[in-house]
């Protein structure tokens, strides 16, 4: 698969589970769940490719603090999906994403487009009234940085699907610990069937990252990976408009639309 076929399907993945974990009103242990399917599901490869040396320092380093992260941004996002509603918590919280690794570009002395970040402006404060904004902003500024850290961790890591996978594997394992730390809910029994549901979010949740990761090796462009990956925005909120039949779809999907603009010219 070419680099722009592998993001095409993780942002389709990715706005399909986002659209799960708002449908099914998750519990915030929800995304423990989905943790430890993919740690235990995957720990067998994943252990091999570690003793065949998939996971070298550097990136065993960058995987952990990616995880802590992600541990925070799973659990902000499912308290955000339970107060707002999908069409408006997904686009802003992945354009105010956006918005803060622009800051970051212009303290690194890249300027970025002036037009893109007024486009992702315009379209989060045009859906974002009734938005729950403490969770939107920590989903926003955990979001930001755990992908950061996922981009200089696939850089120290092997070419190809297979030191990729161990990588998410063993995130994902890293993150249950600390969402743990953060959710004290119990886990509920294995006859529960949450189970079955995070089973089936395990497998789209992992593989949307995996395929995200593994592209990003693809292309010396970070900013192309985060352009392409983007389109999950209006492919989130038209899913949510056809599934969920939340109010002002076409109000929504144009601002969906603008925050796209804005987040491909900016990248």
């Amino acid at each position: 698969m070419t680099c722009t076929e592998l993001l095409l399907a993780s942002a389709l993945l990715h706005a399909v589970w986002n659209l799960m974990a708002k449908t099914e009103r998750i519990a915030p242990v929800f995304f423990l769940q989905v943790a430890l399917v993919i740690a235990v599901l995957g720990a067998g490869p994943a252990a091999w490719g570690v003793v065949h040396g998939a996971l070298p320092g550097q990136a065993a380093t960058w995987m952990v603090a990616a995880a802590m992260l992600k541990a925070l941004y799973l659990l902000a996002l499912t308290l955000a999906y339970r107060e707002g509603d999908f069409s408006v918590v997904y686009p802003v919280a992945k354009g105010l994403t956006v918005l803060l690794l622009a800051f970051v570009d212009v303290w690194r002395g890249r300027i970025p487009y002036g037009p893109g970040i007024a486009l992702v402006v315009a379209g989060c404060m045009a859906v974002s009234g009734r938005a729950p904004q403490r969770w939107l902003t920590l989903t926003a500024l955990a979001g930001a940085a755990y992908l950061a850290c996922d981009k200089v961790a696939a850089e120290h890591l092997a070419l190809g699907p297979g030191a990729t996978a161990t990588y998410g594997v063993c995130q994902f394992a890293v993150l249950a610990v600390c969402y743990r730390l953060l959710v004290r809910q119990p886990v509920p029994p294995f006859s529960d069937r949450t189970w079955k549901t995070a089973g089936g979010a395990a497998l789209l949740v992992f593989t949307s990252h995996w395929l995200a990761v593994w592209a990003s090796q693809l292309t010396p462009y970070a900013s192309y990976v985060a352009a392409v990956r983007h389109v999950s925005i209006v492919i989130g909120v038209a899913l949510s408009a056809v599934v969920l039949r939340e109010a002002a779809p076409v109000r929504r999907l144009a601002a969906s639309a603008a925050i796209l603009m804005g987040v491909i010219s900016l990248r």
